[in-house]
């Protein structure tokens, strides 16, 4: 996943750059198995909102967006909020974008691809559109419902404040994507040492 930037080390101080860094992740066998369990719930829940949207449409002529499955996801009775519910509004996120893909592609009169179900072997990846439910150290990355995994990453580090997290399965491992917000001028953050360091 390549970086991008909205601005350069020399600009102005109110300007942002924004960075994402790649993480090779180092799960445990029991942290591996809980990481391919958090793909295949979120696969389910990615297939089962959108048929709610599909048959809320084909029998009720109602379109369901996003804020209201969002709602839905309070006293869901399913296993996938064992792993917290931003990785589940993620999934949910993702679908409205196809859905939006689709709506513009047929505003514009492209062929318009209607979302489509996901097969577990090709759903790869979760999102956490904000910082709740992980949490990043010099050392490890914590997943809400996984745990602390062990990671590697190049000598640079991650600079900046993590803002967002996309967790991917890439053959037989696991990198994690961290876009972060950084200040001009090389401004480098320290992240948090984890308990009991020195």
């Amino acid at each position: 996943m390549s970086s991008s930037q909205t601005g350069r080390p020399d600009e102005p101080t109110g300007r942002v750059v924004h960075r994402t860094t790649s993480l090779l992740l180092k799960p445990t066998t029991s942290q591996t198995r809980g990481l391919l369990r958090l793909l295949r719930l979120q696969c389910e829940l990615y297939n089962s909102a959108l048929e709610e949207r599909r048959g809320a449409w084909k029998w009720e002529r109602r379109r369901v967006g996003r804020l209201e499955q969002y709602g839905a996801l309070t006293g869901f009775d399913h296993p996938v909020l064992e792993f917290g519910v931003v990785a589940a509004r993620g999934t949910l996120l993702r679908l409205d974008r196809a859905f939006s893909s689709f709506f513009r592609r047929l505003k514009t009169g492209q062929k318009p691809g209607f979302p489509r179900f996901r097969a577990q072997s090709r759903f790869d990846s979760v999102e956490y559109p904000d910082k709740a439910n992980w949490k990043l150290d010099e050392r490890r990355l914590y997943l809400h419902g996984v745990g602390h995994i062990r990671y590697h990453c190049s000598k640079r580090g991650v600079r900046g404040t993590p803002k967002t997290l996309v967790v991917k399965r890439e053959g037989r491992r696991f990198r994690a994507y961290v876009a972060c917000e950084q200040r001009p001028r090389g401004h480098f953050l320290r992240l948090a040492r984890p308990s009991g360091s020195t």
